[in-house]
């Protein structure tokens, strides 16, 4: 877990931080919550929080990724919710890289989209947990069902080309031919079926 300035460090959008995100507010489709990297500088992460008044103090660590072929940054203080689904789409890109595709060598439109893909059946799965629950919690369970559909939305409608329109592709290619072997169909021929 990192803050908004590692995370702008992270992608590139180098020092701007929550101050320049407040007067200068990037447009959606072009914040980042997640990131995947192959090596790179030290990451720092968040390592515990506690509360001021109305402000967070965070406590962070350098870590050093040396023999660590992959690293996975997520944004601090996002929803359980959110915080899972992008974890998966991060996944999705690790485990493309194990297997041997480099940054690049799949349209972005097909990697963003089935890392979209696997980000929303998360999401599906995490909304089948949902269980009768006591009514203590019944307002935060709505609440947390609330967040799921509401991302799930924000996916299905997305609308840029990779993310929106690939996800719609990679989903479209998911429910004819299968999760498994759409998957094995872009290892093998770096594009989607169909």
């Amino acid at each position: 877990m990192v803050d908004e300035f590692e995370m702008a460090r992270l992608s590139g959008r180098g020092g701007a931080g929550l101050q320049t995100l407040i007067h200068h507010p990037p447009h959606p489709d072009s914040l980042v919550f997640g990131k995947t990297m192959s090596y790179g500088p030290p990451l720092i992460s968040v390592t515990s929080f506690s509360r001021r008044g109305n402000s967070i103090i965070t406590a962070k660590q350098q870590h050093l990724t040396y023999g660590s072929p992959l690293r996975i940054a997520i944004a601090f203080g996002l929803p359980k919710v959110m915080t899972g689904a992008i974890l998966a789409h991060e996944m999705m890109h690790a485990w493309f890289r194990l297997r041997g595709i480099r940054t690049g060598q799949l349209e972005l439109k097909v990697e963003e989209g089935m890392c979209q893909v696997i980000g929303r059946k998360w999401l599906e799965w995490l909304e089948a947990q949902d269980c009768k629950t006591s009514s203590a919690i019944i307002e935060q369970a709505q609440f947390q069902r609330n967040l799921i559909e509401t991302y799930k939305y924000v996916v299905d409608m997305h609308s840029s080309y990779e993310y929106g329109y690939g996800f719609r592709e990679a989903k479209w290619a998911v429910e004819k031919y299968k999760l498994h072997k759409t998957i094995d169909h872009i290892l093998t021929y770096r594009k989607l079926p169909g």
